[in-house]
């Protein structure tokens, strides 16, 4: 049993530990607010030339209004709109013309994607470069000041920076959403926040993020991918432009008003951030030992973390798994690492919920949260094997 008591520890090790980097973020960031007393945003009257707003659009229609008003109150002279009309069958593109955006209408349905559409409009921008491109995703509104924010640190830096980028519940929405919400500030609040308080890069969004344009041209933004966001960052990362986080000011969007819609929002997060781990996570890894790079082996372990809900319905079966094991009479050891990872995903949740999540989830609405996890069954059985999911707008219509 010697062999086979080693082979049970090792996998319990790997799956456990991406745990304890979840549990190290979550700590970090509980302190930052502490002791920061919360984030406090200065709004500078800044000018940041050289800036072009990159908006990825696929049949979002009217829904495009509110984003290009808010990115047009962030524009200053010199900066520019394009908006990537992709594969559009509706107004998109006659909207984005009254807001004065530079339109490009792609049509190409052998390569259908955000990254594609990202793709074509860095192309258009190559005979006239920018100093950098902000990306924002044409459901999305963003706060005042945040562009020039977001730009200032991107140029200071010479990094990609990512934003606070923020789902909020609907107020007459079900419960679910809340549950949901919580999981996001978690995902795109709370871990970034811990990683940039220890002086750590963090993984990108996909929106309210800017990128420097001598980054971008280090790699290649066509992909397919349903998580471009989290391949996009981890490419910058290999390529020598690990993504800094800035707190403070958000872009936020809101979740689909149909459980129907939120359903398939979430197989797309679900599927594609499952992808993205299985085929970067190690490779980054792999590059990150090889140089000796301690802020990319904590980028390429932040990888690994799956999401947050799967990832304790996989700690649940490891822990029940190693329990049955050593009921027939291995050892005790991998039973052990699998409590442990249960506890230091409990613990991060707690830590988390109590700092940044109260107001979100209320107790009241806790009884969501088996659905919540139930609905997981309905998010892969929706995924057909071999299926190919594609890039498609979130239905939030009433």
């Amino acid at each position: 049993m010697l062999v086979a008591d080693v082979i049970i520890l090792v996998v319990a090790i790997l799956v456990v530990t991406p745990s304890v980097l979840l549990l190290v973020e979550c700590a970090a960031a509980v302190l930052h607010r502490v002791l920061h007393h919360g984030e406090i945003v200065e709004l500078r009257n800044i000018t940041v030339p050289g800036v072009a707003y990159l908006v990825p659009a696929h049949n979002e229609g009217e829904n495009l209004r509110p984003t290009l008003g808010d990115i047009g109150r962030e524009m200053q002279s010199g900066h520019r709109l394009i908006v990537v009309a992709d594969n559009c069958t509706d107004n998109t593109a006659e909207v984005a013309t009254e807001f004065g955006a530079e339109v490009l209408r792609r049509k190409d349905e052998t390569r259908w994607g955000k990254g594609y559409a990202l793709a074509h409009g860095v192309d258009y921008l190559k005979d006239r470069p920018p100093r950098v491109v902000i990306i924002i995703d044409a459901d999305c509104r963003i706060e005042p000041g945040f562009g020039r924010a977001i730009a200032e640190a991107a140029v200071s830096s010479g990094r990609p920076v990512q934003g606070r980028d923020l789902m909020k519940a609907r107020p007459d929405g079900p419960a679910m959403q809340s549950v949901a919400e919580f999981a996001w500030i978690i995902k795109n609040e709370v871990r970034p926040l811990g990683l940039a308080a220890m002086g750590m890069p963090c993984q990108l969004a996909g929106t309210g993020m800017a990128i420097p344009w001598e980054a971008l041209m280090q790699i290649n933004l066509g992909s397919a991918e349903l998580a471009e966001d989290l391949k996009l960052g981890a490419d910058l990362a290999l390529a020598g432009f690990p993504p800094l986080y800035l707190p403070g000011l958000a872009v936020t969007s809101t979740f689909p008003v149909t459980e129907q819609a939120l359903l398939r929002q979430r197989q797309r997060w679900e599927i594609g951030s499952f992808a993205v781990l299985v085929r970067y996570a190690l490779p980054v890894l792999a590059s990150a030992l090889r140089r000796r790079d301690p802020q990319l082996v904590v980028l390429a372990l932040d990888l690994s973390v799956p999401p947050l809900m799967s990832y304790l319905a996989i700690l649940i079966v490891l822990t029940l798994a190693t329990g049955a094991a050593m009921a027939l009479g291995a050892g005790a050891g991998a039973f052990i690492c699998a409590i442990a990872g249960l506890f230091a995903w409990t613990l991060s949740v707690l830590l988390s919920w109590l700092t940044y999540g109260r107001q979100v989830l209320p107790l009241a609405k806790w009884s969501a949260i088996a659905r919540f996890v139930i609905q997981k069954k309905g998010i892969y059985a929706l995924t057909r094997f071999g299926e190919k999911l594609k890039w498609h707008r979130t239905d939030r219509t009433p």
